[in-house]
């Protein structure tokens, strides 16, 4: 029946899976101390709401916040470089999602079926890798920056509403399936 978390100052890591299916949980108040957050460390925690990971943190592990299907609000760490595998799909309520220009990689399916998921800004990262936004229903218009040269199978995928994609010049693959089952009606 835990609610309400908070982490308090000094704690450096929270361990894989530490608060993984607290269907109840809320709130989480995490320190400016904190550097780790474990894989899976909040996966199905379906009533957390909103999120301030802070500036320490420099990698979402995988799965993080897989299944945190009320999610609508995540305040990424200015210094975050790596976004895991799975690390916020299933997030149904994620609308929007400003990711620091510090991140380099976003693993395979972090953002796979974030329905409510309209907005997004992508770092420079080299690949948009195997189904990250696959399922995302509610993506419109995507810009990919100028640093990717990949996009690999099954990117966006399904992404029902998405009508825009600006593409760089210097985009060398485009995988399978990467833009199947969408409404693209511009593809520059």
């Amino acid at each position: 029946n835990l609610v309400t978390v908070n982490i308090p100052d000094g704690v450096k890591e929270i361990q894989v899976a530490a608060f993984k299916y607290c269907l109840n949980l809320v709130v989480v108040n995490l320190p400016n101390t904190l550097e780790t957050l474990g894989a899976a460390a909040f996966l199905g925690c379906c009533h957390l709401a909103m999120l301030k990971l802070p500036d320490g943190i420099t990698k979402i592990e995988d799965r993080t916040f897989w299944g945190c299907e009320n999610l609508s609000i995540v305040q990424l760490p200015k210094n975050l470089m790596t976004i895991g595998c799975q690390a916020f799909a299933c997030c149904k309520n994620l609308s929007t999602m400003n990711i620091p220009s510090t991140v380099t990689d976003i693993e395979s399916l972090a953002f796979f079926s974030c329905e409510k998921l309209r907005k997004i800004n992508l770092p420079n990262v080299d690949v948009i890798k195997n189904g990250t936004f696959r399922t995302c229903v509610n993506l419109e218009n995507i810009y990919v920056p100028n640093s990717v040269k990949c996009i690999e199978d099954n990117a966006f995928e399904n992404c029902r509403n998405l009508e825009t994609v600006v593409l760089p010049d210097g985009l060398t693959h485009i995988g399978y399936h990467a833009f199947a089952y969408t409404k693209i009606r511009s593809l520059t």
